[in-house]
């Protein structure tokens, strides 16, 4: 998408200082950028659905400087995001400061990078995007009524330069305003996923880790299982035959248990959704029981095999259990739940 390559440009010429600030290494910046860059862009250009959307989104757009490179170059030597940038983010896509944690969270754990990384190129992202929104307004003599008709033409592009599985992520996500909109149109069950352009490829794949690991292995258990439904005739098999646990098996066990975990606490900003987030929490306990039978049964080598790889994947569960139970209100209701599911993970990864 020609609008999204030329602001990537420019920030990916800047990619060396950008690493820097964030915290991150150069890989994982060019990676968020091609996130984070064309899902404002998709997500902004939502606003052209409706007039109030467009009134807001023109009025953004005519305070932006409309020299992004500038404006970044401007941003690099102060070594700081502007600070109003993610409130008005959050008022553009409707749903304030809220709607941006969502959408931070959510692209920090599709992209593995931490959140404070991503909500500092978020911040210096907006303006960019604003400006380079306001030079093609300016470059097209367009007025407001047009700049939104040339958006809402630009919409299903700029969702094609999302990265791949970004999309399907986002339109699961409540709460992301007219970004969510966009994306349940274009990605979800209800949208028409061949309405979208194909997606923009993406030099370094920002995919998770460890559900890399996890998807693999619920292929072949489907795999297994229509391979025994095919051999015994589909016969309802009341007597169950044990599989041993193994190494393997065990540790995609226990890091799915994390990656639920922390999809769980997603969401989770104040008591109201602390409550709402406890029947996941609980059934993630009832699992853990079953983890440690599986881990007794192991050999002490294959032991110490999975207690290596859980504790590899811990470190951002910690971190974000954190966060959310030092939120005021949250500790009392999920502290039950959580503490002991951490504990639990935290004494299989030290045996």
């Amino acid at each position: 998408m020609k609008s999204v390559d030329a602001l990537m440009k420019q920030m990916e010429s800047s990619s060396g200082p950008l690493s820097k600030l964030l915290g991150e290494d150069s890989p994982k910046t060019q990676s968020a950028l091609a996130a984070v860059v064309p899902t404002l862009m998709a997500g902004l250009a939502g606003n052209a659905e409706s007039p109030e959307g467009v009134r807001r989104l023109n009025a953004a757009v005519e305070e932006a400087d409309d020299d992004p490179g500038a404006r970044l170059a401007d941003m690099l030597k102060e070594g700081a995001p502007p600070q109003d940038s993610l409130g008005l983010l959050g008022g553009l896509l409707g749903g304030g400061g809220d709607v941006v944690s969502k959408l931070t969270a959510t692209l920090a754990r599709f992209l593995g990078v931490k959140e404070d990384s991503l909500s500092k190129l978020i911040a210096m992202a907006v303006p960019l995007v604003l400006g380079y929104f306001k030079k093609q307004k300016k470059e097209q003599a367009l007025d407001d009524a047009g700049f939104g008709r040339l958006l809402a033409g630009q919409k299903s592009e700029l969702a094609g330069a999302i990265p791949d599985g970004l999309g399907k992520r986002l339109a699961g996500t409540s709460g992301l305003g007219t970004l969510g909109s966009m994306a349940q149109g274009l990605f979800g069950p209800a949208g028409d996923a061949g309405q979208a352009a194909p997606p923009r490829p993406v030099t370094e794949p920002a995919k998770s880790p460890m559900l890399s690991k996890v998807v693999p292995i619920v292929v072949l258990v489907a795999v297994a299982f229509l391979l025994w439904k095919l051999v015994s005739g589909g016969r309802d098999e009341r007597t169950p035959i044990p599989v041993p646990p193994t190494a393997g098996s065990t540790t995609e066990a226990g890091q799915l248990l994390v990656v639920d975990t922390l999809d769980a606490l997603a969401g989770v900003n104040d008591a109201a959704s602390a409550r709402a987030a406890l029947p996941q929490l609980e059934s993630i306990s009832g699992r853990i029981g079953t983890l440690e039978d599986g881990f007794g049964e192991l050999d002490a080598e294959a032991r110490r095999r999975v207690s290596a790889e859980l504790g590899a994947s811990l470190g951002e569960l910690r971190s974000r259990a954190g966060g959310v139970l030092a939120i005021p209100g949250v500790s009392e209701v999920l502290a039950p739940q959580l503490e002991p599911i951490l504990a639990k993970l935290e004494d299989l990864a030290d045996r």
